[in-house]
């Protein structure tokens, strides 16, 4: 079990983590998230998750990874073997 969860440790954080703060003004009433990041911009050509989303009346914060941290990679590892160990 221990080497199974070290082998999904490395796969799922063996890259880099890229992070990125994106800030967009609502400048109109109708704004789009999509429309309004420019893929230029980001720190990596590959996806981004959204971790954070602050929202405000004039602007909306999102901060940004390129995968998932080892902590939430842990914590996932202790939910999943929590509802396992509840089930049986």
């Amino acid at each position: 079990m221990c080497n199974q969860v070290a082998f999904y440790l490395v796969e799922e954080t063996g890259a880099a983590l890229t992070e990125a703060k994106v800030t967009l003004p609502h400048d109109s009433v109708e704004w789009s998230v999509i429309e309004a990041i420019d893929p230029e911009q980001l720190p990596t050509d590959g996806p981004m998750q959204v971790r954070e989303i602050d929202s405000t009346a004039s602007e909306t914060t999102l901060r940004l990874a390129s995968r998932q941290s080892v902590g939430d990679a842990i914590q996932d590892i202790r939910d999943r073997t929590q509802r396992n160990s509840e089930r049986v």
